[in-house]
């Protein structure tokens, strides 16, 4: 009797079991029935989350100046930059006329491959990195205070840029010979 009732016990044990494995699996095929079913139902038909309209510039040139001394004076000269092209080559190309003007007029030793003018800008603020040989020819406060305002007027007048600030062979030095160097400039017209 105790055997019987032990088979009997273990019989329902198994049906418990089986009932609850039963269920559990019901219940994945059920889950799996109805995500499928929405899954496999829904509208393919793409739905519009954002348009942008997307204008096409055109090739427009605006007019830069760039300025140098010249005879004790700032002078300037108009160049023709393309504005498609983006601030970054205005700026490049800016740097490059202001460099070959300086070098042109001996008011600057000529650069050679590794002394080049550099720069990055942050906000409205670009840093202009410069070799010391730069300041090579300078023999007054005058000639230096031009020289540097040659980069200072010519950038500045790019759209985004309000500000310079100088930096020597990657350093921020107080004075390369008269100017404080330590600061920003910003576009002076009389000097």
């Amino acid at each position: 009797m105790k055997e019987e009732k032990k088979e009997e016990i273990t019989k329902k044990n198994r049906e418990v079991k089986w009932r609850s494995l039963n269920n559990y699996f019901g219940f994945i095929l059920l889950i799996t029935l109805i995500t499928g079913y929405f899954y496999f139902n829904r509208d393919y038909t793409p739905k519009k989350i954002l348009i942008k309209n997307i204008s096409i510039k055109e090739n427009k040139e605006s007019k830069l100046y760039i300025y140098y001394p010249e005879k004790g004076k700032l002078l300037n000269e108009e160049i023709p930059v393309k504005e498609k092209l983006g601030t970054d080559y205005i700026v490049k190309d800016t740097i490059k006329n202001v460099v070959l003007k300086l070098e042109q007029s001996n008011k600057i030793p000529q650069l050679e491959f590794g002394n080049k003018v550099d720069y990055f800008i942050l906000k409205d603020q670009i840093y202009v990195d410069v070799p010391e040989i730069m300041f090579g020819n300078i023999n007054s406060p005058r000639d230096e205070l031009l020289l540097l305002y040659s980069f200072i007027n010519s950038l500045t007048n790019i759209k985004g840029i309000n500000s310079v600030r100088f930096l020597i062979d990657n350093i921020d030095v107080e004075k390369i010979k008269y100017s404080n160097l330590i600061k920003n400039y910003t576009y002076k017209g009389n000097i």
